[in-house]
């Protein structure tokens, strides 16, 4: 439930329109508060959530890309040769490295001007 509320883009609206409230608005919510500035003290927490989402995000997409570079690399086309465009549904390489190892079923021998 929690995490369907977080994942609403109202929310998340809501949240960038209250944080640029604050920033714009730092000196009179700093005097109404009475502290030296509010933006810096509701900082620290912001701070301590981007730097653990850094410590667990980045060695994952490293990791994704390295092990994905990898398979590019063990891969024994290489990433061509019609793999990656079966996965797309564009079949033209295939066929093309198709009829060239097996031929064209309109130039087999007997079969004369064009398909119908």
């Amino acid at each position: 439930m929690k995490a369907a509320i977080l994942k609403n883009p109202f929310v998340i609206l809501a949240s960038a329109a209250i944080g640029g409230v604050i920033g714009f608005y730092n000196i009179p919510i700093s005097t109404f508060l009475d502290v030296e500035n509010f933006a810096k003290i509701i900082a620290v927490p912001g701070q301590i959530y981007l730097f653990y989402l850094q410590m667990t995000v980045i060695p994952i997409i490293i990791t994704a890309i390295a092990s994905s570079i990898g398979k590019l690399i063990r891969n024994r086309h290489g990433g061509g040769g019609g793999t990656l465009c079966k996965k797309a549904n564009t079949h033209i390489p295939y066929r093309y490295h198709y009829y060239r190892r097996y031929g064209h079923p309109a130039w087999k021998p007997g079969k004369t001007g064009r398909r119908t």
